[in-house]
């Protein structure tokens, strides 16, 4: 969802700029618009063919990672770090997490949370109830974030706290060899009409109208104090076009993404379910 939108974003960007640049040069209008849709066109070509294919062709990045593990279980993520940190920790697989012996300082215990949402107070009390179990109070948690509240919490308990985020696990283990194989992408190329029917349910809200609105009338008022009155026009009537979509598209989404829990009102006055 997100890529769609930063998709449709930059290139929208680079066609307004491109478009302004042309307009400079030449001064004709539907001339500037053809030569930035072309080079935008041609731009989002070679991006393609050339720079994200060769991303494509790296092994692994930080976020497939993240997903790869994520799909495994914490448990599975324990394990495989256990066969891929130094040996001289003497690692120790236990509660889904792992127990390290470190000569001349404190033990410590490494809990590996791969999920998608931050690691909360509930959690890490049951991380801390472990440690102590274990005897050490230097805690290691691989995770994508946390709260703030989480390192005030450990300080209160006395317990050493160390967030180690996905990038730098992620930069540990390419650095050690070991990353997990990239497992081939199925995805199909073409995007599906339920993500296309998604995009629009998030695009076209009744609260993002007034925003729409709002950009069409200073895009007006704008036409008024520069030499660019066309191209202003054009681009308020855009969002006006938009903002209607706003108003009126959401009910139409609304009727179909329901399935069997859709109540259709009744036309007729009286009528009940």
């Amino acid at each position: 969802m997100a890529k769609i939108i930063d998709f449709i974003s930059l290139r929208l960007v680079c066609f307004v700029l491109l478009f302004i640049l042309w307009y400079s040069v030449i001064g004709k209008f539907v001339a500037a618009i053809l030569l930035s849709l072309l080079f935008v066109v041609a731009g989002s070509l070679i991006y393609t063919k050339l720079i994200a294919h060769r991303i494509k062709k790296e092994s692994l990045n930080a976020e497939s990672m993240n997903m790869f593990f994520i799909l495994r279980g914490n448990a599975y993520v324990a394990e495989y770090l256990a066969s891929v940190i130094d040996p001289v920790y003497a690692p120790t697989q236990t509660d889904d997490g792992l127990l390290l012996d470190t000569s001349g300082e404190s033990r410590a215990i490494i809990f590996p949370l791969f999920k998608f949402s931050k690691l909360g107070r509930d959690e890490f009390v049951k991380l801390y109830r472990i440690a102590q179990k274990h005897e050490t109070k230097k805690i290691y948690v691989i995770s994508k974030s946390l709260d703030r509240e989480i390192l005030l919490l450990a300080h209160e308990f006395g317990a050493q706290l160390i967030h180690v985020k996905i990038p730098v696990f992620y930069r540990y283990l390419k650095h050690r060899a070991a990353l997990p194989p990239a497992e081939p992408k199925t995805r199909p190329k073409r995007r599906s009409a339920e993500e296309w029917k998604v995009l629009a349910e998030s695009i076209f809200t009744r609260r993002h109208s007034r925003r729409f609105l709002f950009a069409a009338a200073l895009l007006l008022i704008m036409s008024m104090i520069t030499p660019l009155k066309n191209y202003y026009y054009v681009m308020s009537a855009i969002a006006g076009i938009l903002a209607a979509l706003c108003l009126f598209l959401p009910n139409r989404i609304a009727s179909t993404k329901n399935g069997i829990f859709d109540v259709k009102r009744k036309k007729k006055h009286g009528d009940s379910e």
